[in-house]
């Protein structure tokens, strides 16, 4: 109960009141020291729905990247991006972009838009065809300066890994993130070349997210097993801007 672990018991159940009135949250979940002490479902969700995370997908892409490093597909986050992209290398105008490493683009630090800014962006990114645009999509600062959200960044991140390692996105995560935390996946939404979107689509429920929290809470460990380096946690936390 949440009591036995530490928490006023009618905050939480205030908690859940409020939350009963949103129309468009599903469920809520309350983890203290590793316990599941409260639960419920709205506007009908259930504990088996596997729902649609979006932008909390990139954190999982992030994830996947510290463990393909940790296993050897990648050497460094100072892998320069063109060098997993040599069709469009080639293509290249702009010389900064031969600058854009893995580490630009997990710190969202490119230099490319975020393409809500502009509805010629927004419209490249619902095309589902990401590689020309690492050529057709601007720069608006030079690599390693500023943050712009970016969610390319993330999608060409997916692409990397999925070059790097053999495999796409899902499999190389139910391999060895998924099957580790006792995660059934659902969907992940795919480009038009079948990658994995590294920026979202990824489909779970509410207690298999829960435990990515607590993977993170704990530096990278769960079940008595590391995961997820903690050195990789601890820089994946850190401020950047």
């Amino acid at each position: 109960t949440p009591a036995e672990q530490g928490l006023d018991p009618m905050l939480v159940a205030e908690l859940y009141y409020s939350a009963s009135r949103y129309e468009t949250l599903y469920s809520l979940l309350v983890i203290r020291n590793g316990n599941l002490v409260a639960e419920a479902y709205f506007n009908e969700g259930s504990v088996d729905q596997k729902d649609r995370l979006q932008s909390v997908t990139k954190s999982y892409t992030s994830a996947l990247v510290g463990m393909a490093l940790e296993q050897g597909c990648l050497s460094s986050v100072d892998q320069k991006m063109l060098e997993f992209f040599p069709e469009v290398a080639d293509q290249i105008t702009d010389p900064r972009k031969e600058q854009i490493t893995i580490r630009h683009l997990l710190q969202m630090r490119a230099g490319y838009p975020w393409e809500e800014t502009d509805p010629a962006l927004w419209d490249g990114l619902l095309s589902g065809s990401y590689l020309p645009l690492i050529e057709e999509f601007p720069l608006i600062a030079d690599p390693g300066t500023e943050f712009h959200y970016s969610n390319l960044s993330s999608n060409w991140l997916g692409i990397i890994l999925d070059r790097a390692c053999g495999m796409n996105l899902k499999s190389y995560a139910e391999e060895h993130l998924f099957l580790p935390l006792d995660v059934e996946a659902g969907v992940w939404g795919t480009d038009r070349d079948g990658h994995n979107n590294g920026c979202g689509d990824l489909h779970l429920t509410a207690r298999d997210a829960a435990k990515f929290g607590l993977l993170y809470l704990n530096d990278g460990e769960y079940g008595g097993k590391q995961i997820v380096s903690a050195s990789w946690v601890r820089e994946s936390l850190q401020q950047y801007s």
